[in-house]
């Protein structure tokens, strides 16, 4: 019992000092960074002392969810949707899993699409989770139409490089992301592991340099953003390469801008476009 209560003290004492620590870095690069595509909040001193408890709902927030992953693919992979609107095809960000995507499901789901989610493992490296990718969109239930993809976080980059195969690309109505650094995120050097996926999001990484060199996509591209993303650092990784549409969620955090009801007004807005398109 003893061991159980020590745990929990250094979990919630984690918690708290993430969350402290992704308040002060956010506003430190806010001040620090001249890059204005993608403003901080225009917030009063007394709402960026609140920032710190949106940062720890947000993580307190993605520990509850997370067990929940499995059961939210059940659910909303069940048949049943609209036949004339294409599938969604959901990639979950670095250490989530389709929980993330509990909201945004639902309201799709309510919009008539069908969905399927793809989920990766926590070691592989993403160019082996891109071929994964690829396989999984070659399923039998994709024969005959193209899907959209929406990704958030680090699975807008693995969505990005898919693309750079024409043929895969070919396949695809559009992609939205969400969250996704671009160009990496500083606080990628912070993690610890050669094995540990945030590698691949260090800014100038090989990984991201690859990227960069991609031609641009020939299918409609959109990266939603939120203001007030304490995972993306500095904001500018937020911008999206040549060839997509960058569209602000104003004052939206990394992993609610999930959540948020008009960040997923404006992802059923590009969705539906997307989907008339094609």
């Amino acid at each position: 019992m003893l061991l159980i209560k020590v745990l929990l003290c250094l979990t919630a004492l984690t918690v708290l000092l993430s969350a402290f620590a992704l308040t002060l870095l956010f506003w430190y690069e806010a001040k620090n960074s001249p890059e204005a595509r993608v403003p901080a909040p225009d917030w009063g001193y007394l709402k960026r002392c609140l920032h710190f408890f949106l940062n720890l709902r947000e993580i307190v927030c993605g520990l509850l969810l997370f067990p929940f992953g499995p059961l939210v693919r059940v659910f909303f992979q069940r048949p049943g949707g609209r036949e004339d609107l294409p599938p969604l095809v959901f990639i979950h960000g670095l250490y989530h899993n389709a929980s993330t995507w509990l909201y945004v499901a639902w309201v799709m789901r309510k919009k008539g699409f069908r969905m399927r989610f793809f989920t990766y493992g926590r070691f592989a490296p993403l160019p082996v989770i891109g071929e994964d990718f690829k396989k999984f969109m070659r399923r039998p239930d994709f024969q005959g139409v193209r899907p959209l993809i929406v990704a958030h976080s680090m699975g807008g980059l693995i969505a990005r490089a898919c693309l750079a195969d024409r043929a895969f690309q070919e396949g695809v109505a559009g992609v939205v992301t969400l969250g996704t650094p671009h160009a990496g995120s500083r606080l990628a050097a912070l993690a610890v592991g050669k094995w540990n996926q945030a590698r691949f999001l260090e800014p100038g990484s090989e990984f991201l340099r690859g990227l960069q060199e991609a031609p641009a996509p020939e299918i409609p591209c959109v990266s939603l953003a939120g203001t007030a993303d304490e995972m993306v650092l500095p904001a500018s990784s937020l911008v999206p390469p040549a060839g997509w549409t960058l569209k602000l969620v104003p004052d939206a955090a990394h992993l609610f801008v999930l959540f948020c009801p008009s960040a997923c007004a404006a992802l059923f807005e590009e969705l539906e476009r997307m989907a008339g398109a094609g």
